[in-house]
């Protein structure tokens, strides 16, 4: 339990949230997730759907919120897929906030390579973003 709150810590006070793309943290070797921000825009005219997103170099992505609790805690919470989205909206991942949480790495991650994200729709359409990776 101690592990994953100093891992919340570190996410939430190390990293910044990208102006363009996303940004993936770089964090040590035995840390098998991680965290990714940035911005999504639906761009089309009708609201859509989100079923999943996938991540180059991870396993699973889940959509979490970071609230304050009654007590002033900041938790992180997942919001289930599907997840519906509205139209013509950008949505921004950032520390404190909305956030994608890449679970299950499965290589190692090169600072400044570039990750393909790709957003699913039940209209079975995709959205694909790059992100890249930051210390």
């Amino acid at each position: 339990m101690t592990i994953l709150l100093l891992f919340q810590v570190v996410l939430f006070f190390s990293c910044r949230s990208a102006p363009n793309g996303f940004e993936v943290k770089l964090l040590p070797e035995d840390v098998h997730s991680s965290v990714a921000y940035g911005t999504l825009l639906i761009d089309s005219k009708v609201n859509q759907t989100l079923i999943g997103v996938k991540c180059d170099g991870f396993e699973r992505v889940e959509w979490h919120e970071s609230k304050i609790d009654e007590n002033q805690i900041m938790r992180m919470i997942q919001i289930p897929y599907p997840i519906h989205l509205v139209a013509d909206r950008k949505y921004s991942f950032q520390p404190g906030g909305s956030h994608l949480m890449l679970f299950g790495r499965t290589r190692k991650l090169i600072e400044g390579e570039n990750l393909r994200i790709t957003f699913s729709f039940s209209d079975l359409s995709k959205k694909e973003s790059y992100a890249r990776v930051v210390k």
